[in-house]
């Protein structure tokens, strides 16, 4: 039964282990994967995809309609049939400006991407300085409290 709890024991102790091991990374490397691991930016960048696409449409010629008509159409005696074809244009500006709108979407949606990009590279710039301060305070302190042990000794003998 010891050996089956000793057993338990090393297996959690192992466990733990590999759940609290950490890897020392450097800040161009953690600004590079938040970047590839962050949702928002994973969905700002479908966006800007999405609004690449968008801009393809900007020129697109609407569609043609097909109408025919079997039957009592023109005549109330006998069946005929009428065949229509049409297609609708707009002014050419409304082309170009809807060209232009996707076209202020497509930079608006960058704009978006560099945005949260910077704000996330800030934040973890920001963490690395406040990690960087509280090592260095914590060296500070460990060598005034060896300065002061030794004090203490050289004062008690």
């Amino acid at each position: 039964m010891k050996s089956r709890i000793f057993n338990m024991t090393l297996l959690l102790i192992g466990v733990s282990s590999v759940i609290y091991a950490q890897k020392v990374i450097s800040q161009k490397d953690a600004i590079n994967l938040a970047w590839t691991q962050n949702q928002n930016l994973k969905i700002i960048g479908l966006e800007v995809e999405n609004q690449k696409q968008l801009l393809g449409t900007a020129k697109e010629l609407p569609k043609t309609s097909f109408d025919l008509q079997y039957g009592r159409t023109q005549v109330a005696t006998m069946n005929d049939y009428t065949l229509s074809f049409s297609q609708q244009f707009s002014h050419p500006k409304y082309y170009k400006l809807v060209a232009d709108v996707l076209n202020k979407n497509l930079e608006l949606v960058k704009k978006n991407e560099n945005i949260r990009k910077n704000e996330l590279s800030f934040l973890i710039k920001n963490i690395y300085s406040k990690n960087a301060y509280w090592i260095n305070l914590e060296r500070f302190l460990n060598e005034q409290n060896t300065v002061l042990s030794s004090i203490v000794k050289a004062t008690l003998i």
